[in-house]
């Protein structure tokens, strides 16, 4: 799986990142450990306090936080060269389009220049809540020379990643906003 998120970084955008990746929505930390191994440091982010203390019991070389994600600000701008959501519930339990925006935003900032933000969610869940096409007109419209969107991916992609036919991914790049 991150294999294929830096792959796709490469060949979008002629770069793979490195870095520090900042993983919301962690659960018991497999993801972050899974970058890490990669070569990134990492840090895990879980509403639930029961998760962080299990992800930081399995993989210490991480670092673990229980944060809800609501003020991502508080994390620090600038410090992050990914920030990696997958299945994080802005964008996959809710449909409120303008909450998501500022949320995006938000999140966006957390990013170094040159910075990833990628949202992952199942297809049964994300497309009925964010409007990837609509996300990626409006940051478009609104941000052309800050942002550069790719996805979502498409089914011409399929053949080449079988498991993104069950998987929606956004991919930004950023500069600073």
């Amino acid at each position: 799986y991150i294999d294929l998120l830096l792959d796709i970084c490469e060949t979008y955008f002629n770069d793979r990142p490195k870095g520090m990746v900042l993983d919301m929505a962690c659960g018991t930390g497999y993801i972050p450990d899974c970058f890490r191994s990669k070569g990134f440091a990492a840090l895990g982010c879980d509403i639930f306090k029961t998760a962080i203390t299990v992800a930081k019991s399995k993989y210490p070389a991480c670092e673990f936080e229980v944060f809800n994600g609501r003020s991502p600000s508080r994390l620090g701008e600038g410090r992050f060269d990914v920030v990696h959501m997958r299945e994080f519930y802005p964008f996959t339990r809710s449909s409120d389009f303008e909450r998501q925006k500022f949320l995006i935003l938000e999140y966006l900032k957390l990013l170094k220049v040159n910075g990833y933000l990628i949202i992952v969610g199942s297809n049964w869940c994300v497309h009925r809540h964010l409007d990837y096409c609509r996300m990626v007109s409006w940051l478009n419209k609104n941000y052309p020379k800050q942002i550069r969107a790719i996805g979502p991916f498409r089914e011409s992609l399929h053949r080449y990643f079988p498991f993104i036919k069950r998987s929606r991914f956004l991919i930004w790049i950023c500069e600073p906003l």
